[in-house]
């Protein structure tokens, strides 16, 4: 224990972290380079001394830990979660050099070994990876941190040609198959290291990102944005898994995207479908994805708050954002418009959702359940609502169709300015201003109405709608209905009122499905019974009795 450093005050923490990683870095190679050597010298005595010096890693391990905790507690937690990932998988790396010392005691006749004493080619990679991997954490250095990532795959690939060729041996029998074991045995435990390796080198590049991401997206980044003096933030994680981050190069601002492999490759179609037909409205495609398209792409940085900013967050009055939401809108049902009937899926999309949101809300099941009678009048179930409501909708179908967002909602537009607004906005207080779209994985051809409908319940759903701003968002939710109804009908829609009542009915009573506040759910899920009840002209139960 004479080797350990003192918590000196005089030291800073970071310092005396950096270190202990630097000794155990030191330690860990030496027991490599003295397993390897008990191994094929059949040293007892050497394997024997790896065995005693793992205890000395073990408390190595325990204050980098330590000293990691007491770096998070201070406020420096990337440093921390990063120093604490590294001590971690040296110890582990540790623990695979004894593995591989154990082994001395089966005898390997002499000549065995594939080619020239392969294992000394992993060896060199270990080691140089750990020399890597502390120069890239001290001097916090991208391409060092990526060099890391990438030995893991060249360890991977000698694994698989080696194990290939002792298979044979194996299968010969006797004492071939013996000692093949022996020394895949050895190789397999050298592979686990260079794992070791790859969360040594992702924990630095997330350090010095600032987010965890995954390799693959930081490959892209690097080829895409070859210089060092990046750095991202990310912006949201989904609940698909893919990833959005804002990365910034130098004076330069883009958006990447990465994750969802089969669901990024779709929005890029999108995209690329937007650029074709309404131009400007969404982010330009500045790389697109990969072969694996889960590797990520990178978009346009269109500046400016969100609708949902605007409407629920700022005081500015609401007219100017309304009439620039409303000339997106009227944009682009125009341009896209075409006779082709679209038939919508409100009742359809109702009954696909009710399993999810019952999952989360149980005893919403109980809401409706049955037939409910007051005296004379009998209030219909849920069941039996949605029964008659598809009856009478498949008599209320679009006589056209136009490109749908598919998820507009009013974070997914932004109020920016005009180099990119295409066309250009003139003239009064919006001169130079537009509204853009974001996140259009879900594009298609289809009823103006489900986009209208999902936008206007955006409105008045968000937790700062129903408590905070209710009178700001009830207004943009009215004044979005009384325009797009407008609209619609202007361009000869005459079923469009009826069909946008029942679209909100079913953007209401399946939201609960991603509300988990119950009671913020459950008034959700009773105005959307109410609106059903309007689609159809029955009589409404009200809330208490509900």
């Amino acid at each position: 224990m004479d080797h350990l450093r003192s918590w000196s005050t005089e030291t800073g923490t970071e310092e005396l972290l950096l270190d202990t990683l630097q000794t155990m870095r030191r330690t860990v190679s030496r027991q490599v380079r003295n397993s390897l050597r008990a191994f094929h010298q059949r040293d007892a005595g050497l394997a024997n001394a790896v065995i005693i010096k793992d205890g000395y890693v073990d408390n190595l391990n325990s204050q980098a830990q330590s000293l990691a905790h007491r770096l998070d507690t201070a406020g420096s937690t990337q440093v921390a979660r990063c120093g604490w990932t590294i001590a971690a998988n040296l110890e582990h790396i540790g623990d695979y050099a004894v593995n591989i010392a154990k082994q001395h005691a089966y005898r390997i006749q002499d000549g065995f070994p594939i080619g020239t004493n392969p294992l000394k080619i992993y060896r060199r990679l270990i080691i140089n990876g750990l020399r890597l991997a502390m120069n890239a954490f001290e001097r916090r250095r991208m391409r060092e941190a990526f060099a890391v990532c990438r030995l893991e795959e060249e360890i991977d690939q000698l694994y698989a040609a080696d194990l290939a060729c002792l298979l044979e041996h194996m299968g010969e029998g006797g004492e071939k198959a013996r000692d093949a074991l022996t020394w895949a045995f050895a190789a397999k435990n050298m592979e686990r290291m260079g794992d070791m390796l790859l969360n040594m080198g992702e924990a630095i590049l997330s350090m010095i990102f600032g987010d965890k991401l995954k390799l693959a997206h930081l490959r892209t980044l690097e080829d895409l944005l070859p210089t060092s003096r990046i750095s991202t933030t990310t912006v949201h994680g989904g609940i698909s898994g893919a990833l959005v981050a804002l990365v910034e190069e130098d004076d330069k601002r883009y958006i990447f995207k990465g994750g969802g492999g089969a669901k990024l490759a779709r929005e890029y179609e999108n995209l690329i479908r937007w650029s074709r037909e309404v131009p400007g409205v969404t982010p330009r495609v500045i790389r697109a994805p990969a072969s694996d398209p889960s590797a990520g792409m990178l978009l346009e940085f269109i500046p400016g708050p969100t609708l949902e900013d605007v409407v629920l967050r700022h005081n500015e009055p609401l007219d100017r954002p309304l009439a620039l939401l409303m000339a997106l809108v009227e944009r682009v049902w125009k341009s896209t418009l075409f006779l082709e009937p679209s038939p919508s899926s409100f009742v359809r999309q109702i009954d696909d959702r009710l399993g999810a949101l019952f999952d989360l809300h149980p005893e919403f099941k109980k809401v409706r359940a049955r037939e409910l009678r007051l005296g004379s009048q009998a209030f219909p179930s849920l069941k039996a609502m949605l029964a008659e409501a598809a009856e009478r909708e498949a008599t209320l179908t679009c006589p056209f169709s136009v490109l749908l967002h598919g998820d507009f909602n009013l974070n997914n537009l932004l109020v920016t300015t005009a180099p990119k607004c295409d066309p250009p906005t003139s003239g009064g207080e919006n001169e130079g201003r537009c509204v853009r779209a974001v996140d259009v994985g879900r594009t298609g051809y289809g009823d103006p109405a489900q986009d209208l409908s999902v936008l206007m319940v955006s409105c008045v759903r968000h937790p700062l709608a129903m408590q905070n701003v209710p009178g700001r968002a009830r207004y943009f939710y009215s004044a979005i209905e009384k325009r797009g109804s407008e609209l619609a009908m202007s361009l000869g829609d005459p079923n469009f009122k009826p069909r946008l009542k029942l679209g909100l009915a079913r953007s209401y009573i399946t939201s609960g499905r991603v509300v988990r506040d119950s009671e913020q759910a459950r008034l959700l899920f009773l105005r959307g019974i109410r609106l059903l009840e309007e689609f159809l002209g029955v009589r409404h139960l009200n809330e208490e009795q509900s």
